[in-house]
Order: C-alpha cells, then structure tokens, then sequence
C-alpha cells in the first residue's frame, strides 16, 4: 500500500515515547525548540503574505527536493493511469474523446470506451494534472498543488486562529503530507479533496465570522469572495470526492443555516447579498458545467461517468447493502478481478464490521495527524476559556464524515481528504493549549516542548515517507515504464499486444494509453483471438506489432517479443 510504513510501522510512537521520556528527564532543550519554532511564527503575526510565501517555499522546496530523489511518479495504481488520461484529455481541449473501432482490445480497469472513450472518475484530478500535462508532465502539477493545498490550508485556518498557530497548523500539514506522501508523488489524488474540503470549512467560518486581513475578527461584513470560494470548494468537493463531499457539507450547511436564519448575524439583506446570493451564483455554474461534462462523457447529462461504468463492468455495487450485477466480460482479467472482489462481497452488511471500522479510523488518523497530534486532539476536546470554544459544528462535521466511511465498500487515506481541515484544526487547537500549560516552577517549560516535540515528530516522518518513494522505484510499473522508454527510443511506433500468464495479479494492470491513441508512440493493447489481433495490426499498417508475456510461472518477468497471430 502506498501509504504504509512496512518496516517503520512503529517508527514514530516510538520516537514519541523517547521524547516523552525527555521532556520528563530535561525539558529545556525541546522548550528551546518550541520557542524558537512558535516564536519566528508570531513574528508573521502581522505579515499575513510573508507567511504564504514562507509556506509555499516550504512546501515547492521539500516536495520537488523528494521528486529530484525519487524521480517523477510513474502510474501503478489502476486509478493513476485514469486520472493521467482525464488530464491528457483536457490538456487537448476535449472533456472525452472517440473510441477506437477496435475498441475491446484497450478496455481495461476504471476506462469508459462507449459511448466515449473516458476515465469514469470525477474530473477534478484531471483539471490539477492537466496544468502540468500541458507542458509535458503532470508531476509538475503535483508539487504545484501541494504548495497551493498548504497555502489554502493557512487561509482557512487563520478564520479560527491568530495568524501565528494557523502557520504552525499549515506546517504541520505541509510536513505531514504536503512534501513527501504518495498525495503529492502519485496520480492517485488527495490533494483536490484536502483543498475543497479547506475552502468549504473556512470559507464559512470568514462568511459567518469574517476577519480582516491580519486575520483578526471584528465587526466587519462578509465578502463576497470568501462566499464564492466557499462555493469553489463545494464544487471541487463533487467532482473528487462526491461522497465525502457531501457528507463534510451537510453539517456546514446545518451551520450556516442556524446561524442565518435563528441567530441572524450577520444581517438578512447583508447575509443574501454578500453570502447566499454568490454561493448560489457560483454552485449553479459548476453544476451546469457538471451537466455538461456528464453530456460529453456519457450522453445523458444526468448520468454520471462512474455511473455509466458501473452498469457496464461492475459486479458488486459502490454501496454495501446493494444487490450484485451479472456481467459478461470479454477478457479473462477483468473477470478475474471482479470475481475475487464479488467473492468477498455480502449484500446484507450495510456497514463494516467493528474491526474494519476501527482499521479504517486508525488510518486516517495515523496518515492525517500521526501520534502527536491524535493527544493534541484531546486537548482540543477539552472545553477552554476562550473564543476556541466554538468548535462544536468542527467536532459534528468530523464525527459525521467518519460515519459516512462506514458504508463505503472499500477505503483509502486519500478517501478521507475532505475533512483533512477540520482535523488539523482541532489538531492545531490542542497544540495552542498545550502551549499555554505551566506546571510548577518550570512555567511553561512542558507545554513548550511538547508543541516542539510534535512538531519534530512530523518532521522526522519524512524520513519514512521518502524510504517509501525511493522503495518505489522497483515496482511492476517501473518494468511496463522502462519496456516503452526502450521501444520509444528505437524509433518508429510500436503497438504491443499483453497476456497475461497464471501468476499475473489482475490489479497490476498494462494496458492504458493516452487520449489520442493514433499518436502514441508505444500503444498497449490486449491480445484476443488471432483473427481479432490480425485485424487490429492491419488497421495499424504503420506500427510494429510485439507481444509481452506478464505473470507466466518460471520466468523471471516480462518478456517482450516480435508478435505475428
């Protein structure tokens, strides 16, 4: 898994206990630590654009420092290879493209190819790696969406705190996932997600509470930009993370709706022309444009793409609680795929069993705060004396999101990204009253230094992070990657047929192209029948035909040769 830590599983708790350990023994030197970290930040305290840009170096310079190392990311997961392909379509100025006439031989995996060969996932990832597609490289977006996700993050959180501790929350995202997790070094997502989720969470909080630009609350009237950007995340929210998007908003719009209409701050003519009025504006053009896109890929635009594969391919449904499909597949892989998932499939489990949900929680946690800021959490939960106190609608909206993850079928960290925000809010909570603890004579001293040794903690998992990203460099996709690398730089073009022998895993999936599939250089297809292969070479006269074996038992990987049917 991308996001596991294998051998350094216990890497940070354990560091944890020793700095624990010394805090206990001589907390002075991690105080020392915490003072000068916090103190250069309520220095920005007043410099709200120094801040952004001090972030935004942060991030751009530690994420393109870990891809310098690693390399750019290569697609390995089945949604990777979707997303680069929804990216590779909008970069040419289409939202879907024609199928080929011999289309059954590149359907695979998560690929629409009728009525419109598309990817079926929601095109927001497609929109961030389509900026770096245009010139030539997605990965470029990647680290470019990192340092605007922390930008946004400090933003969002500067409505809830002073400036200074929403620039250490922002940090603490930026060394937690923004510079060396798989959200910003694979094509998989996350990072649109955690910026929806951002806008949503503070884009409300400045239209209810609106601060000024040092970040400070006073009595001031809505913008309406901050309104539109709440929308913006709305909109972003649907087209990632359709799910958790609306299940994040349902509690925000509960929120706005009580404190618009029962406790009426700010004003009614006010709360409709500078709140209601452009979120409803911006939403209506986003959706219209959802229609649209839904038009181009599936020819219904009320159809969803991911809808349209469903009925296609799918034998089990994006629910539990739902009835299975009977489908007839035309290559033994995907069949094989789908079998062994419906084969773990019970229509009568609604939710997922309490182990599974307690795996699940342990994850999200784990990959969104770490240790230390799971105890800065409960210190958070713990009621303060001061305007900290209006966290109740954070703590719903973050219970609920949680429960929303019980009813989907399967998860992944990047699942949770909605409600990233929320959680670093709370998370950056705590940590600001652990600052202020004082215990005995060495006032201030322990609080200090546990802020510092939190801090240290997501700065010493990036060693793990990039263990993983070199690790990565030895994985099946590298050996797909390298076999086009070698036909492109022979010249010519080349169409290269795939079988897939008995120790083939279906989910380690070859054959995805670009959006134009007449211009690719190296073009994957599958191997069908002789007649059918025959007829595919033929109808690619200007293309050398190979033939690569993966997964045949007693061999030692893929072998590529001449292809004649």
């Amino acid at each position: 898994m991308l996001y596991a830590r294998h051998l350094w599983l216990w890497f940070e708790p354990t560091l944890l206990i020793v700095l624990v350990l010394l805090i206990a023994l001589r907390p002075a030197p991690l105080a020392a630590v915490g003072r000068w970290f916090v103190g250069g930040a309520l220095r920005l305290r007043r410099r709200p654009r120094m801040a952004m840009g001090a972030l935004a170096a942060l991030t751009l310079l530690g994420a393109a420092t870990v891809m310098l190392l690693a390399g750019a990311p290569v697609p390995r997961v089945q949604d990777e290879f979707c997303h680069v392909l929804a990216a590779d379509t909008f970069a040419r100025g289409r939202l879907a493209n024609a199928p080929d006439a011999h289309w059954p031989h590149f359907e695979s995996f998560h690929l629409l190819q009728q009525p419109t060969y598309a990817s079926k996932y929601p095109p927001a990832q497609g929109w961030l790696l389509a900026s770096g597609a245009v010139v030539g490289q997605p990965a470029l977006a990647l680290v470019a969406g990192a340092a605007l996700t922390a930008m946004v993050f400090l933003w969002a959180l500067r409505a809830w705190l002073p400036l200074p501790w929403a620039f250490v929350g922002a940090v603490a995202v930026t060394l937690r996932w923004g510079v060396a997790s798989y959200w910003t070094h694979s094509y998989w997502g996350g990072l649109v997600p955690a910026l929806g989720g951002a806008l949503l969470w503070g884009g409300v909080k400045r239209a209810l509470d609106p601060v000024d630009d040092a970040g400070e609350a006073g009595a001031l009237r809505p913008r309406v930009i901050d309104a539109a950007l709440l929308a913006l995340g709305l909109i972003l929210l649907a087209n990632s993370r359709p799910f958790g998007g609306l299940v994040l908003s349902l509690p925000a719009a509960a929120w706005m709706g009580w404190r618009l209409l029962v406790v009426r701050r700010p004003a009614p003519r006010v709360a409709l022309g500078r709140i209601v009025v452009p979120v409803t504006l911006v939403l209506a053009l986003g959706g219209a444009w959802m229609l649209r896109y839904n038009a181009a890929v599936t020819g219904d635009p009320w159809t969803l793409p991911q809808i349209a594969y469903e009925r296609q391919y799918a034998m089990i449904p994006l629910f539990r609680g739902q009835a299975e499909r009977a489908i007839d597949y035309r290559h033994d892989v995907m069949r094989d795929f789908y079998q062994h998932l419906i084969d773990t499939y019970d229509p009568d489990q609604r939710v997922i069993a309490p182990g599974e949900a307690a795996q699940r929680l342990g994850a999200l946690v784990d990959f969104l705060l770490g240790p230390a800021l799971v105890l800065a959490l409960l210190a958070a939960a713990r009621r303060g004396r001061d305007g900290e106190d209006r966290l109740g609608w954070t703590w719903l909206a973050v219970a609920v999101f949680i429960a929303g993850q019980l009813y989907v079928k399967s998860w992944w960290p990047h699942y949770a990204a909605p409600v990233a925000l929320p959680l670093i809010l709370l998370a950056t909570v705590g940590l600001r009253r652990i600052w202020r603890w004082r215990i005995g004579a060495r006032a201030g001293r322990p609080g200090r230094a546990l802020v510092a040794a939190a801090l240290l903690l997501q700065l010493a998992q990036l060693g793990p992070q990039l263990h993983e990203r070199l690790r990565e460099r030895d994985f099946w996709s590298h050996t797909r990657h390298a076999i086009a690398t070698e036909l492109a730089a022979d010249g010519g073009r080349h169409l290269v047929f795939v079988r897939y022998g008995a120790a083939h895993h279906p989910a380690r999936e070859w054959v995805y192209n670009g959006a134009a599939l007449d211009e690719e250089i190296v073009l994957w297809a599958r191997a069908m029948d002789p007649a059918a292969d025959r007829a595919l070479i033929a109808a690619k006269p200007d293309r050398r035909a190979w033939r690569v074996d993966v997964g045949v038992p007693g061999t030692d990987g893929p072998r590529l040769a001449p292809y004649d049917p």
